[in-house]
């Protein structure tokens, strides 16, 4: 356990955290910032809280954990076993980042929530807990304001990450009602991500919705008449 401030910046050499396996608890702000070497965070399994002691009002924006321009850092699954963050939490700049999963059992935040400027970020389901999924604020469990915005479709807002999970839905019923069968993770997120695309495009839900279930009619399953027999047959999406 660190009891106060911890801050892991601009080391360019540094590829991984594997050292800090043992690591509990900071007290204080935790940064991991311009790290331009960092792949991974692995080492932080065993992270389960930062910031518990009181964050000072006129510096709040420092406080808290803010993972922030580590350009091949791609995902934060050594976060799995992070509860709680009590100043604010920030990802910021990591433009390799492609889903926040490993923040999937963070319950609470104490400050504002940033999720911004990550680039390759198209999948943000692993804060949908966080933002108080499926109704959002005020059943979010951030204390402040939610920032999420300049990442990839699919985390370009609190809405959009909903809409991912809405979507899935959606192709779900659409395949038990045409094939069978629930899709493959495959297929779902081939067809989740089109209707997506049509939804951002300006298209209707609901029209969008009907375009997709006449292409899923044209994929080799349904022309092999796999239908709702259970064919063996794979979507186009899935094979």
């Amino acid at each position: 356990r660190v009891e106060g401030d911890f801050e892991i910046h601009s080391n360019n050499s540094l590829a991984d955290l594997d050292g800090l396996v043992n690591l509990t608890a900071v007290g204080g702000h935790f940064w991991i910032v311009y790290n331009g070497a960092l792949r991974d965070i692995d080492g932080l399994t065993r992270l389960n809280s930062v910031q518990s002691r009181p964050v000072p009002i006129e510096e709040n924006y420092y406080y808290g954990m803010h993972v922030y321009g580590n350009d091949i850092l791609h995902d934060l699954d050594g976060l799995t076993a992070l509860k709680t963050v009590g100043g604010n939490l920030s990802i910021q700049r990591n433009y390799s980042l492609r889903n926040v999963d490993g923040l999937s059992n963070v319950r609470s935040v104490g400050n504002d929530l940033y999720i911004v400027s990550n680039w390759s970020l198209d999948d943000c389901r692993g804060v949908a807990p966080l933002l108080g999924w499926p109704y959002g604020p005020p059943y979010d469990s951030v204390g402040g304001s939610i920032f999420i915005e300049a990442n990839d479709l699919g985390c370009l807002s609190q809405e959009d990450i909903f809409f991912t999970f809405e979507s899935e839905v959606k192709i779900t019923e659409a395949y038990i009602g045409l094939l069978g069968r629930a899709p493959d993770p495959a297929g779902l997120a081939y067809w989740s991500g089109e209707l997506q695309s049509l939804v951002a495009s300006g298209q209707n839900v609901d029209i969008a919705l009907k375009k997709l279930t006449n292409d899923i009619t044209l994929t080799p399953e349904w022309i092999g008449g796999g239908g709702s027999s259970g064919s063996a047959y794979q979507s186009a999406a899935e094979s």
